[in-house]
C-alpha cells in the first residue's frame, strides 16, 4: 500500500493446459485450458490483481513451471528410487531375460515431458525482478 512493492511472481504450473498422457499438445491445446485448470488460472488472475490493486504498480509476472528436476529429482534418481523398492521386495528374483517364454516385452510408447532445472528456474526468477521490462 505504500508503494514499496516493486515485483509480483506467481508459480503457476503447465497443468493449466491438461494431462496429455505423454502425447504431443498442439497450438489448440496451449489455447484452451483444461477444466481442472481453471481453479490455478484464477489464482493467477488474482495474483497478476495484486500488482495492479499496488499504490505504484509493480511488475506482475506469471511463470507456469514444468517439471522441476535438480538434486535428488531426476529421471535416473527416480530409477534407482524404483530399484531400491523392487530389491527389497525381492522382485525379480528367479525371472529369466527376455521377459518370459512371449519373449521380450514390447518398447514402452513414446511419452514425451516438460521439465525444467530448479537452478533455472531461480535464474529466471532473479532476472524477472532485476529487469523490468
Amino acid at each position: 500500500a505504500d508503494g514499496r512493492l516493486r515485483w509480483v511472481g506467481y508459480l503457476s504450473t503447465t497443468s493449466v493446459y491438461g494431462d496429455h498422457d505423454g502425447g504431443w499438445p498442439s497450438r489448440r491445446t496451449f489455447s484452451e485450458p483444461s477444466p481442472t485448470g481453471a481453479h490455478r488460472l484464477a489464482a493467477e488472475r488474482e495474483w497478476l490483481h495484486v500488482g495492479q490493486r499496488a499504490a505504484a504498480p509493480p511488475r506482475a509476472c506469471c511463470f507456469r513451471l514444468a517439471g522441476i528436476y535438480g538434486p535428488g529429482r531426476s529421471a535416473l534418481d527416480t530409477v534407482a528410487r524404483a530399484a531400491a523398492v523392487r530389491a527389497d521386495k525381492g522382485a525379480g528374483e528367479g525371472a529369466g531375460e527376455g521377459g518370459g517364454e512371449g519373449g521380450p516385452p514390447p518398447p514402452p510408447p513414446v511419452r514425451y515431458v516438460s521439465r525444467i532445472h530448479v537452478e533455472d528456474i531461480c535464474a529466471a526468477l532473479l532476472a524477472s525482478m532485476v529487469q523490468p521490462a
